[in-house]
């Protein structure tokens, strides 16, 4: 599965048909390794100074709306864009205080409710480079609606809407919600 940028279509449409990308622009890509693991891999102009990241999928089936989130980590145990379970993860000798980011959002219509990105690795990129692969993830369960914004974000995530590639899928600002730094 492909995301291609080009104003051939309008932002969202899914073609089914096998299409020929030479000369436009692939924004990410997603599909599954060798060993059945997701994984979505943004294009090197979108990772450009970012670093590689992999991916603990952690799904909140309980929540109402139904969520899940990406928690992004930038060692080498895993290929650039893998996506484990968060089973998976816990056999693994990696704390959860190495992680570089997250993001949560609801599956049902792509909202994003949270972003996060540690404070030693912002300014890097990674807070577009997790909203890609969370935008590529839905794609590839084919969840409905792609990664979008409801108008509630922090003062440093109002920041990071003016650096998108895609403003028509970030609301208006409409609620300044409280930093998501631990105090």
């Amino acid at each position: 599965m492909r995301c291609i940028i080009d104003h051939a279509q309008p932002d969202g449409v899914i073609l089914d048909d096998p299409i020929d990308t030479e000369g436009m622009y692939v924004h990410w890509r997603c599909g599954l390794d060798e060993q059945g693991h997701a994984r979505v891999l943004p294009s090197a102009m979108a990772l450009e100074h970012s670093p590689n990241l992999w991916f603990v999928e952690v799904l909140e089936r309980d929540a109402e709306p139904r969520a899940v989130n990406l928690v992004a980590f930038a060692t080498d145990d895993f290929a650039p864009g893998t996506v484990i379970s968060d089973a998976q993860f816990f056999s693994l000798p990696i704390k959860s205080d190495q992680q570089a980011g997250a993001v949560r959002w609801w599956c049902d219509g792509g909202v994003i409710d949270q972003v996060f990105v540690a404070p030693a690795w912002r300014r890097r990129g990674i807070g577009s480079l997790i909203l890609f692969s969370a935008d590529a993830y839905q794609q590839l369960n084919g969840w409905s609606g792609a990664i979008h914004s409801d108008g509630r974000r922090t003062s440093m995530g109002d920041a990071l809407v003016g650096a998108m590639q895609f403003p028509d899928r970030i609301a208006d600002l409409t609620e300044v919600s409280p930093p998501m730094d631990p105090q």
